[in-house]
């Protein structure tokens, strides 16, 4: 990808704005695919794009996304449009399909306990029983988002700002990449478009950082534990889920692969003991 022509910028952030004007001026121009969560590519020609990709540029723009876009000098046939939705349109497109989300513990323990007394709810206790869960009463309980209920009920992650961490905004973006925008009749088909060669690829952008974090952890395996929770986060629950089947499947294979072990061991030292006992001319 170029880093040396001039982006094009759109959307309504005026930061965005002004570190693309600043970075104008200067020789260079910075990677921001990792302020970004998605990355579009389209066809061109000479780095002109076609009416149907200024189209698709419009419909993203109507969807309420932030883009970034810039040209490939090498071959001059793409365009890449690096995509954000805005934290407002995040939270109202959650609260308008009900997206559900993970709840933090602490916080609905405080708030059970502590009760409403306008709302004559008296204050409510959950002792946890290790001998029935070993989890805790309160742990992986999930709600749907509501921008009426107050955001410090949502789980977020360490020093986040916001419930809305990086596997939440890929979620809700792609949902409204896919979703139909006001004034059309139907929503972009993004894999109908790559077949037909409309689109060159869509995919998430990774995470420099957590990639790097969630590599060395996994480097000391099998001396620790896959890091499931963190390959859960980064990559999803359906991936998650494969690691965690993966790792309970090799877990329990270890049991045929020490019977299977040792009964080859007894055969060969069974096949050379028959084969001493014959050259020494001891009778079996």
């Amino acid at each position: 990808m170029d880093q040396y022509r001039e982006p094009q910028v759109s959307g309504s952030n005026d930061e965005m704005h002004s570190r693309a004007s600043e970075e104008r001026q200067s020789t260079f121009i910075r990677d921001l695919a990792s302020e970004y969560d998605i990355c579009v590519v389209l066809p061109a020609s000479k780095g002109d794009i076609s009416e149907r990709s200024k189209g698709y540029i419009k419909t993203l723009r109507m969807l309420g996304f932030e883009i970034f876009m810039y040209k490939n000098l090498d071959p001059e046939n793409e365009v890449i449009l690096l995509l954000r939705a805005p934290l407002e349109k995040l939270r109202a497109y959650a609260d308008q399909i009900d997206f559900v989300m993970l709840l933090d513990p602490e916080q609905i323990k405080k708030q059970l306990e502590e009760g409403d007394a306008e709302s004559k709810i008296a204050p409510v206790t959950i002792s946890h029983m290790e001998e029935i869960s070993p989890y805790e009463p309160y742990d992986y309980i999930y709600a749907k988002f509501s921008r009426n209920i107050n955001e410090i009920l949502y789980w977020r992650e360490d020093d986040a700002e916001t419930p809305f961490r990086e596997m939440i905004r890929l979620k809700l973006c792609a949902l409204i990449l896919e979703s139909r925008s006001h004034g059309r009749k139907e929503a972009l088909k993004i894999r109908r478009y790559i077949r037909s060669g409309w689109m060159k690829a869509v995919f998430p952008l990774h995470n420099k950082v957590r990639t790097e974090l969630l590599s060395m952890k996994w480097s000391r395996f099998p001396f620790q534990r896959i890091p499931l929770d963190d390959v859960k986060e980064y990559f999803g629950e359906k991936i998650g889920l494969y690691f965690v089947f993966m790792d309970h499947y090799t877990k329990f294979l270890a049991i045929p692969a020490v019977i299977g072990t040792m009964a080859l061991w007894f055969t060969i030292t069974g096949s050379i003991s028959i084969s001493i006992c014959s050259l020494v001319g001891i009778p079996l």
